[in-house]
């Protein structure tokens, strides 16, 4: 499946997923490859909603709380242990995408 805005592809894993960015070959600059961030799909924005209020409860540190983007889409984004920046998403795209499979 193709991301319908950065025609990135969506890798299904599980009841979640991720996206992989591509660098075409020739291009990539591994001095300058690091981790941005990791997301994780849920199934609708109800589901954002409570997972910001779990973690938040669980002292998890929130960079910001959950908004609707122009797309549709509805994330937030916290923090792992490590600081690894942890994106929870609602994707209607991927949810049709995982509905139909």
């Amino acid at each position: 499946m193709k991301n319908t805005h950065f025609d990135l592809p969506y890798h299904p894993l599980g009841e979640s997923g991720y996206r992989a960015n591509c660098t075409p070959a020739g291009e990539r600059d591994e001095r300058r490859q690091r981790l941005d961030h990791i997301g994780f799909f849920v199934a609708d924005a109800a589901a954002v909603d409570a997972w910001f209020e779990f973690l938040q409860g669980e002292g998890v540190s929130m960079r910001n709380a959950p908004r609707t983007h122009r797309d549709g889409a509805r994330s937030f984004y916290c923090y792992d242990p490590d600081g690894t920046l942890v994106q929870i998403i609602y994707h209607p795209p991927v949810a049709a995408w995982e509905a139909a499979r």
